[in-house]
């Protein structure tokens, strides 16, 4: 397993390698950027990276919570294999008095049932826009710590 700040360092190198050599790889290996407002602008920043082994696709639903994400997700990873990769932003817009628990049961099933790709996930990011951020905040805190613990569990996904 890669170490959460590893994740995107050893995968930007991986990238960047594979830029030079494309003999390394047979093409058209496809990353599926999936997530909420906050994926914005992500494929704009990989693409230059990429070369012409990978095909990327991004689907961003703006306000979408973590359950309508997931199902987004499984329905667009259905023909991806292991050399494939899902990134997943999701869960931000949970926020409720429940502690964000429906998100990380969503992303918990997600994983499970969707053994046969990667998946990336990445850290639910912070509030600032509520008035109660610091308290969502901590919750999400809490979250993105438990999801670090989730990825364990399995080979395929990691953390970011």
């Amino acid at each position: 397993m890669w170490s959460e700040v590893g994740h995107y360092i050893v995968w930007y190198v991986k990238v960047n390698m594979l830029k030079e050599s494309k003999s390394l790889l047979p093409s058209n290996h496809k990353i599926v950027l999936i997530g909420d407002s906050h994926i914005r602008g992500y494929a704009n920043s990989l693409k230059p990276i990429l070369n012409s082994d990978y095909d990327l696709y991004c689907v961003v639903k703006p306000g979408s919570g973590s359950s309508e994400l997931t199902r987004t997700a499984s329905e667009v990873i259905k023909n991806l294999s292991h050399d494939d990769l899902v990134v997943v932003c999701s869960g931000t817009n949970d926020y409720d008095l429940n502690k964000f628990s429906s998100t990380f049961s969503n992303i918990k099933n997600y994983i499970n049932n969707n053994n046969d790709t990667n998946i990336l996930l990445t850290h639910v990011p912070f509030r600032y826009d509520l008035h109660n951020s610091l308290s969502i905040n901590k919750n999400i805190s809490v979250l993105n710590g438990m999801l670090k613990k989730l990825v364990k569990a399995f080979p395929y996904s990691s953390f970011l």
